[in-house]
């Protein structure tokens, strides 16, 4: 299998992965089955071979990919903008680094710890709104019938495992089956809260696509 080491390098220089890389990628995204740099360096392997079935491995990598503009840059690099082309200059007042924003701060003649005692304060409002508003809409939408299974009273007591589930659902997009994908996502996010995080990213990128 493909190393490591190796593999960055393809990430860096996608061009160069050929038909000695594809049965790798292909067993990769197969034992990870959400790991979209994989599912990116399978489909530009087969573009770059002009493979038949180029399309549909692209078309994989769209639903797993969740930067679809950076994935048609990776598949299409001849289109990529060169910034050292374009005169652009940043106008910022800061870089964004922590370090900036304390001089930005002095600078504006207010104090660095009140200021920044106010920004944690909003950016844990945000995320607690943010959680609550994910938690509604979760509970809001209600599985369709047919695919409902109902919720045990522990974890211990399903019979849903999270590999088996996470196979099938895998089965269901490559089947272009989404909503019943993401029905069962959204019982996996709640069988097993400490991965709910996970869960709630897949959901929220099939809910786009539908």
């Amino acid at each position: 299998m493909v190393s490591t080491a190796e593999f960055l390098l393809l990430v860096q220089a996608n061009e160069k992965v050929d038909a000695q890389h594809i049965a790798d990628l292909k067993e990769i995204v197969e034992t990870y089955p959400y790991f979209a740099q994989a599912h990116t360096l399978l489909a530009k392997g087969m573009k770059n071979l002009q493979n038949v079935n180029s399309e549909k491995y692209i078309s994989n990598a769209t639903l797993y990919c969740s930067n679809l503009r950076q994935l048609y840059f990776d598949l299409n690099p001849q289109y990529k903008i060169n910034p050292e082309d374009y005169n652009f200059k940043r106008k910022s007042k800061n870089n964004g680094d922590y370090f900036s924003m304390l001089e930005t701060i002095e600078k504006g003649g207010r104090s660095t710890k009140q200021s920044l005692k106010s920004l944690a304060l909003k950016l844990k409002e945000a995320r607690t709104q943010l959680q609550t508003e994910e938690k509604t809409k979760t509970q809001a939408k209600t599985p369709d019938k047919q695919n409902f299974v109902a919720e045990p009273q522990n974890a211990s007591q399903s019979a849903l495992s999270p590999e088996i589930s996470e196979n099938e659902a895998k089965k269901l997009i490559a089947e272009k089956k989404y909503l019943q994908a993401i029905d069962i996502l959204r019982q996996l996010n709640l069988l097993y809260p400490k991965k709910s995080i996970y869960f709630a990213a897949q959901i929220r990128f099939l809910e786009r696509i539908v």
